[in-house]
């Protein structure tokens, strides 16, 4: 199979070819590119894949000088490379051996769960080198890999071929010592000069346990940001993430914190997007003067791999952490949305380790990244919210499908599950909003089902259905003992769940609500 490529754009004027030819126990790829116009690039080139089932798989790399390292995938999230200086790969999972090997560059790879992908990278070009490198006019990139993999007996295919679907397992349910996170918003961030993609005023806001404010604290206007967040939280308290550059911004922003509903207040730094120690001593002690009962928080307010690359020590112990997510870093298909559910539980986990035992918040989750994590904010521009850190200009037309109501009670269950205290979703209004002038997106019913059971005492399902299946059961903290189940089904064809005696059918992309004084 051979595909012809095209790419321009970005400064660059490309065409080529890319050929994958399956030669028996291999397959070898081909990718020939020519450059028509000068262009400063970073990388171009071939990228491997490999599923996060060889994770504490053996893995021997060879380098481009002959040598071997023995070492393996790694198991707990990688802040850094796994593996570097890359011209084959050779692993083992289960009783099966594989062997890839790369031509035409150095390769390196990277942990993409560290931006909830579930995948190990394998990619060229180190990032070690400098960058951006001019591609002249009329130079030509090939690169080639070679996968070879032991084939499965023919009769083993066959057998799974002809097995008839599997019964659905029973999904059982034990309480658990937790509670159900408390659900969240985040303020909207989005202004494009001539006003908002989709409207909607204050008192629209759904009402939720919290709404999350980020506030710049190197602009002037810190009040105007906050009494913005106060009117669109609808009475629910504020999660305060400062923004800040030195110590006297941070005195700044806490000075103009109310006095009463403020539940959470982190800071971050401007330039890295976390937590540095000179910040959160000014914030220690800046609150601790207004005597203000709040819950400090620190970590990023990037994704997670910011959070797992803090320098050991850059936080003191027993503090909660937070993190942001976003599962289009990499990749915008459908595919990647529905893996990156059970990666949101995994960094989760990780994160609760780096904690070792406080609490984890998560958010804001969005369907897009807010913004570049590796570049600084930029200056302060005034505005009709000056002192809210600005949004990314990009739209994701999802954010208004139904599917993605269904997303969200899967994230939810896997952060949950994974043992988060709180989550914020997404934004008020605006491309990433909730609701605007014509009335609730579908995710927003969503919110409002998770926010029923927020505090509600957490019930662990006996495992998971199958991968594209999420459920969030809960039960009431009360004698009446009310149970709740909310199950999403992310799967291309409707399935079949049975909780414990109750056997139901979910239709793809949507989700249903359950509601039982006993058991199922």
């Amino acid at each position: 199979m051979t595909l012809r490529l095209t790419m321009v754009g970005l400064g660059a004027d490309i065409s080529g070819t890319l050929a994958a030819r399956d030669a028996g126990a291999e397959l070898h790829v081909d990718l020939e590119l020519e450059n028509h116009v000068d262009f400063d690039r970073n990388r171009i080139g071939l990228v491997a894949l490999h599923p996060l089932t060889v994770a504490g798989s053996p893995l021997r790399v060879r380098h481009p000088s002959g040598a071997t390292t023995e070492t393996a995938f790694p198991v707990h999230v990688a802040p850094d490379q796994p593996a570097r200086d890359i011209s084959g790969l050779t692993w083992r999972v289960g009783n099966r051996e594989h062997r890839l090997r790369f031509d035409g560059d150095v390769f390196e790879m990277e942990d993409q769960r560290n931006w909830t992908d579930a995948s190990f990278k394998t990619y060229s070009t180190p990032l070690e080198r400098p960058a951006p490198v001019m591609q002249r006019a009329g130079t030509t990139v090939h690169q080639s890999l070679v996968l070879a993999s032991e084939p499965a007996p023919s009769a083993e295919r066959a057998t799974r071929l002809a097995a008839s679907p599997p019964e659905p397992p029973i999904v059982r349910f034990q309480p658990t010592d937790r509670p159900v996170p408390a659900i969240g918003i985040a303020t909207t961030t989005h202004w494009s000069g001539h006003g908002w993609s989709r409207r909607a005023s204050p008192a629209s806001t759904p009402q939720l346990d919290f709404v999350l404010v980020e506030v710049d604290a190197r602009a002037d206007s810190v009040r105007g940001a906050l009494e913005r967040a106060t009117g669109e939280a609808n009475g629910a308290p504020l999660d305060v993430r400062i923004v800040a550059d030195d110590a006297s911004h941070v005195e700044r922003a806490v000075a103009e914190l109310p006095a009463q509903g403020v539940v959470r207040v982190g800071v971050f730094s401007a330039r890295t997007h976390a937590t540095e120690p000179a910040l959160w001593a000014a914030l220690q002690g800046f609150v601790r003067r207004r005597a203000l009962d709040v819950e400090l928080i620190a970590g990023t307010r990037g994704h997670f791999a910011e959070l797992n690359r803090l320098p050991v020590g850059a936080v003191p112990e027993d503090v909660a952490m937070t993190f942001g997510a976003s599962p289009q870093v990499h990749e915008r298909s459908r595919a990647q949305l529905v893996e990156s559910l059970a990666v949101q539980g995994t960094v989760t986990g990780e994160a609760a380790r780096i904690a070792k035992g406080a609490a984890v918040h998560v958010g804001p989750v969005t369907l897009l990244p807010r913004f570049i994590a590796t570049e600084p904010l930029p200056p302060v521009v005034a505005g009709p919210f000056a002192g809210s850190p600005p949004g990314s200009t990009d739209i994701d037309a999802r954010q208004w499908a139904p599917a993605l109501a269904a997303w969200t009670i899967g994230s939810a269950a896997s952060l949950a599950g994974a043992g988060a205290a709180s989550i914020a979703y997404f934004e008020t209004t605006g491309p990433r909003g909730v609701r605007d002038e014509d009335g609730d997106a579908p995710v927003a019913a969503a919110l409002a089902a998770l926010r029923e059971i927020s505090g509600w005492q957490l019930l662990e399902p006996s495992g998971q259905v199958d991968r594209d299946v999420w459920l969030i059961a809960a039960q009431e903290p009360s004698s009446v003992r009310r149970r709740v189940a909310l199950v999403a089904n992310l799967a291309a064809t409707v399935r079949t769940v049975v909780l414990e005696r109750r056997r139901v059918r979910v239709p793809s992309a949507s989700w249903i609500r359950i509601e039982s004084d006993r058991d199922w």
